[in-house]
């Protein structure tokens, strides 16, 4: 009875026309409700004071109405890149020029903009430099005649062309259900409904404390506990011992679910963690003297866990010391999965998967910038199905700028379209025992002697992460004696760190710095191509079995199969792994099958085709689907007792040739690398039109070797109805490098169980005539497409494969 229609004529007008009998309003002042909220800059790891009210329904957070509905648009022309604050080119100081000018950009077609200049109070949200730095910002004017956007206030790296972002809170664009609009002024809330408002449970969120605090309490337990729906966060304890939240549910927050800090012997466990704004963080020990915090999150699910701060907003946070992270699972996040600073943190036996999935350079386990953050273990985690979105990609454990003395093993990683580990020039590190499968490879760099060089310097950030502790006193000096003689010894080179005994499957070989090799252990280590012997590759069972061990003496056998949540006292039941996709999957040409398995035993697999959500009443699985029209398929794995698995879905596209060509940049590669992540599909490193010669091309592919080895590669699965097409393409060295730049190109087809070299180029320069590739594929069930630096440097090593086709 709280909603009724839309009558006011200036609202009307606002709404979209198709909109404007769907939507409903509620005047909240006469519900009691005069706490609205005010809409705060947030992102890049800054968050508002209290997030404003939101609305659910059924559990289903309201999107505040937006424009595109779905995905981004991007920047335009840049008028102004308005105050910068940071720095814009890696390695370059930042720019610190005074936060006083908003950016300008053209955005939309007219049209919008002349609707868009009723709104009283509309913001953007985008990646508006960096992949890895997101922002909400106010927007002062939109101008229909010139087509730009001002914004309010800056973004700390400026405003860049061809940016994604999306404009919201907007009434102007509320023309979809699940949709809402909060007129502050008059108090009135506008929604369109996903289901009827009457059988629906409607809750806006009103507390802007967290639900429950705990300060200075001891030996206390909370268990089964449900928090959910404050504008605040769940929970925090602070101070005391021995505190723990058991089997506990909280959800729906707009803060961060859970704060453990100070005091000792914290815990979280059997938690779930849904649909909130920011994980478990964590904080605790005493630096000076060493003593463990002893805090613990264990055997807890997080989902849907950075709903509004997208980035820097983790699953699980550890700083301090001695804290533990283990037997967790984390996915569908923006961002990354954990972070950890301080030292002698366990962080092990975790699940995380998809997650990364609107970010670039970002680490799905991530520290960075510190000598002294020693003793840390990242052990036996299984991280898993990471896309990112191209650029430099999402890397599963990243050791950034010069962070040493990880030990980094046992953790096994798959499926992923980046580099597998990322560490940026670090010391002392341990890199042993990790088996990675399809994934981009092992990069180890030695920024510290170039680009990265200024933080190494005395009174840079890494110098003073060294003398903020007591490294020269017991217990630092007698436990971390390395750091007595760092300074003297060549600190930005990165020296003793041991590479041995990891095996990389369907992986390219580890890029590591030839100073890294000079002045570490790097020995048995394993390449190979194909399925050595996994229990179940298809289902993602990773585990060796004996046959496939003994290939790699000395390499322990994993135990990937205990990574994630177990049952307990509190947590009574896990779901079943996801299914995994095999066949032909994203693009099909004519007909193909979709496979699908889950390496939880006894569990049945149920899906749908037309984008419905599978329950255990969907199709039931028993065999590979035959697929011959694009939809959406989506499946679930069902135990016994009915607990439904995380979904699995991938679009289908169905492409009937009748002669038409099948663009290479259409496909999903399996696996690739190079400098900045290797590849980028239809566009080049400046983010405009592929270019040779003065010639643009609408669809191609830019390569880009990266060193050490002066290679850039991507590899793609070929489905059946590809296999006897011919590669064509135009490859020479693209426009935007000049006459700068000498590259080789060659094709590679899997065959027969092995690579086979099918065409090589000459050596390619800037500036030179593209030259024309035809390569019959005669059957491969796997492209390889590789570049490389011609034999002297990687600078301006732009290597275009324009237009390049199946047909």
């Amino acid at each position: 009875d709280s909603f009724g229609p839309v009558t006011d004529p200036a609202a009307r007008a606002r709404l979209p026309e198709a909109a404007r009998d769907q939507v409903v309003v509620a005047d909240l002042a006469a519900l009691g409700i005069t706490d609205y909220g005010q809409l705060e800059s947030f992102g890049f790891g800054r968050r508002p004071a209290f997030s404003p009210p939101e609305v659910f329904i059924d559990g289903q957070a309201l999107t505040l109405a937006r424009w595109p509905n779905e995905g981004w648009t991007h920047t335009g022309e840049i008028i102004d890149r308005g105050s910068i604050m940071g720095s814009i080119v890696g390695g370059e100081p930042p720019l610190n020029e005074t936060d006083d000018r908003g950016g300008i950009f053209t955005g939309p077609e007219a049209e919008r903009l002349q609707r868009w200049q009723t709104a009283d109070d509309m913001w953007v949200f985008g990646y508006w430099w960096w992949d890895w730095a997101d922002q909400a910002i106010p927007v002062a004017s939109v101008d229909p005649v010139a087509g730009t956007i001002t914004t309010a206030m800056p973004h700390v790296y400026g405003f860049g062309p061809n940016k994604r972002f999306y404009a919201f809170n907007l009434l102007e664009e509320l023309d979809q259900p699940g949709e809402m609009y909060l007129d502050r002024t008059d108090g009135r809330l506008y929604l369109w409904p996903t289901a009827p408002l009457a059988t629906s449970r409607v809750e806006i969120t009103l507390a802007t404390e967290p639900l429950l605090i705990v300060e200075n309490a001891s030996h206390l337990a909370f268990e089964g506990l449900t928090l959910e729906s404050g504008r605040g966060g769940g929970a925090t304890v602070s101070g005391g011992e021995e505190v723990e939240l058991r089997g506990c549910t909280i959800r729906q927050t707009g803060d961060v679910a859970l704060r453990l800090s100070g005091g000792r012997a914290h815990r979280a466990v059997a938690c779930d963690i849904l649909d909130t704004n920011g994980g478990i963080h964590v904080s605790g020990g005493d630096m000076a003297t060493l003593t463990h915090g002893e805090h613990a999150v264990e055997n807890c699910r997080f989902r849907n866990y950075a709903r509004l701060v997208r980035t820097y907003s983790g699953a699980i946070h550890l700083n301090g010391v001695g804290l533990r992270a283990v037997h967790n699972q984390a996915s569908e996040a923006p961002h990354s999965a954990l972070f950890f600073g301080g030292v002698e943190h366990l962080i092990e036996l975790n699940e995380f998967f998809d997650v990364c999935r609107e970010t670039s350079d970002a680490g799905v386990i991530y520290a960075g910038r510190n000598w002294a953050s020693r003793g840390n273990i990242v052990r036996a985690n299984f991280i898993h199905d990471i896309m990112g979105i191209g650029g430099l990609g999402a890397f599963g454990i990243y050791l950034d700028d010069l962070f040493s003395s990880a030990e980094v093993t046992d953790n096994v990683l798959a499926n992923m379209a980046n580099w597998a580990f990322l560490i940026g020039g670090g010391r002392d590190n341990v890199v042993s025992n990790n088996l990675t499968y399809r994934t981009g490879p092992m990069h180890f760099d030695d920024r510290g002697l170039g680009w990265a060089a200024a933080s190494a310097q005395p009174g840079a950030v890494m110098y003073n992460s060294v003398t903020s502790v007591p490294y020269q006193e017991p217990p630092w000096s007698t436990r971390y004696p390395q750091l007595l003689t760092l300074f003297d010894d060549e600190p930005a080179v990165p020296k003793y760190n041991t590479i041995t005994h990891n095996v990389f499957i369907d992986t390219p070989q580890p890029q590591l710095a030839a100073t890294v090799v000079e002045h570490g252990q790097v020995e048995d280590n394993w390449v190979v191509e194909g399925d050595p012997g996994f229990v179940n590759a298809a289902a993602l069972d990773l585990r060796l079995t004996p046959e496939a061990a003994a290939k790699f003496p000395g390499f322990r056998p994993n135990t990937v199969e205990r990574a994630g949540l177990y049952i307990d006292e509190w947590r009574t039941t896990v779901a079943p792994a996801r299914p995994v996709l095999g066949g032909a999957g994203g693009l099909i040409v004519g007909q193909g099958t979709i496979s699908l398995a889950s390496r939880t035993p006894d569990v049945a697999l149920h899906y749908t085709l037309d984008g419905s959500v599978p329950t255990a009443a969907s199709t039931r699985y028993d065999g590979p689907i035959t697929v011959t029209e694009s939809g959406t398929l989506r499946a679930v794995a069902v135990a016994a007792d009915g607990t439904l698995s995380d979904e699995t879905s991938t679009r289908i596209v169905v492409r009937h040739l009748d002669g038409d060509a099948v663009y290479v940049s259409e496909l999903e590669p399996a696996e690739h690398m190079g400098y900045g992540g290797g590849l980028k599909r239809d566009v080049n490193q400046a983010e405009t039109a592929i270019t040779l010669r003065g010639e643009p091309f609408a669809r191609g592919l830019l390569m880009h070797p990266g060193e050490p080895e002066g290679l850039a590669s991507a590899t793609w699965d070929l489905a059946p109805g590809l296999r006897n097409l011919h590669l064509r393409a135009l490859v020479g060295v693209e426009d935007n490098v000049a006459e700068r730049g000498s590259v080789i190109f060659i094709v590679d087809l899997w065959r027969d169980g092995e690579w086979q070299e099918a065409w090589r180029s000459p050596v390619q320069r800037g500036g030179g005539e593209p030259l024309p590739v035809d390569v019959a594929l005669g059957g491969a069930e796997r492209l390889r497409l590789r570049v490389t630096d011609g034999g002297d440097n990687i600078h301006a090593d732009h290597g275009a494969w324009a237009d390049a086709r199946l047909e």
